[in-house]
């Protein structure tokens, strides 16, 4: 009988004196501060020396949408919105990628603030909201693609 190898472990603290550790996805409710997860990204058997490349850790708090939130605006979006970055892409390739990240964004945006009992309505990145590049056909564009998405 072959059994799923187990690719992650998850270290959790449900009170302030313990620390559970297990292989069964932890939901928020099963920790009071913070949880580390362990992934393991490839099915070849770790050694000392695949270690650091074959494992991922990831931090979990009790407001993971809020933390994915953050993560996307401060680390995906300047990634995202870098003209250096975007050199060599097709413009069709950009702009839909741009469309659906943003729109992303902010569904995230506003289930935040459905979660919290607040309406919260997205605006489009600052980047674009004063950008001389960007026409104001664009613009108007983008500022009704966020109203009409919700």
């Amino acid at each position: 009988m072959n059994e799923k190898e187990n690719v992650h472990i998850i270290c959790t603290q449900p009170g302030t004196e313990t620390v559970a550790i297990s292989s069964d996805l932890a939901t928020p409710d099963k920790f009071k501060r913070k949880g580390l997860m362990a992934i393991k990204i490839s099915s070849e058997p770790l050694t000392s020396k695949t270690l650091n490349n074959d494992i991922v850790f990831i931090e979990m708090n009790r407001n993971v949408l809020e933390h994915l939130h953050g993560h996307f605006q401060e680390i995906y979006m300047p990634i995202f919105h870098n003209p250096q970055n975007q050199a060599g892409w097709p413009e069709l390739i950009n702009k839909d990628l741009m469309e659906k990240f943003n729109s992303y964004l902010a569904q995230v945006y506003v289930t935040l603030g459905l979660i919290k009992g607040e309406t919260r309505l997205p605006l489009p990145p600052l980047k674009f909201a004063v950008s001389d590049t960007t026409s104001d056909k664009d613009k108007a564009h983008i500022f009704e693609g966020r109203i009409r998405s919700f």
